[in-house]
């Protein structure tokens, strides 16, 4: 674990997690506290599945959107598909530099599954892939957000899952190419 994070587990569906804020912009304080329910029997609860291979980082993650769905987990593509598939999140968090399977292909097989629960799932990129070339490449695999990880702000992506699951079931789309952030 990176010396940036902490994980605390002071009860048994909370977890808190203690940060050193200098890693990361927009805030006030040294460290702050990110707490999140990782409980995921809750039916009704919307569903993020965040695909991140470095651990730190998905901590994070974690600690973002955890206080507001139910959060899965993947470490790498084979379990991103896996995960997709069997449980059919309402929005995917995904990094482009995996093991085993990259992204891009996470995204290919995604999108070419026969079942439209599955191939309509949003996914938002948060990647170290800052070329124009790397972000058309995932926009023409239909991305709902594509965000730098250098230059992140993390309430524009928590802004951005907010937005992606209050229009699900609306008939609303989202426009991917608004929504860069380079």
């Amino acid at each position: 674990m990176p010396l940036w994070a902490l994980e605390l587990n002071l009860s048994f569906e909370t977890t808190y997690i203690l940060i050193d804020k200098n890693l990361f912009r927009n805030y006030r304080d040294r460290f702050f506290i990110l707490r999140y329910n990782s409980n995921m029997n809750d039916e009704t609860s919307k569903k993020v599945l965040i695909v991140e291979d470095d651990s730190g980082f998905r901590m994070v993650l974690q600690g973002l959107f955890g206080h507001e769905y139910g959060i899965m987990i993947a470490e790498d593509g084979e379990q991103a598909i896996e995960r997709t598939l069997s449980y059919k999140p309402h929005v995917i968090v995904l990094d482009l530099l995996l093991p085993k399977i990259d992204g891009f292909e996470v995204l290919k097989r995604i999108r070419s599954y026969p079942d439209d629960l599955v191939k309509d799932i949003p996914v938002i990129v948060l990647s170290n892939l800052a070329s124009n070339e790397d972000f058309l490449k995932a926009q023409n695999l239909t991305i709902s957000g594509y965000f730098v990880k250098s230059e992140l702000n993390f309430e524009e992506v928590k802004n951005k899952v907010r937005l992606i699951v209050g229009r699900q079931g609306t008939g609303l789309h989202d426009d991917p190419i608004d929504f860069r952030n380079l």
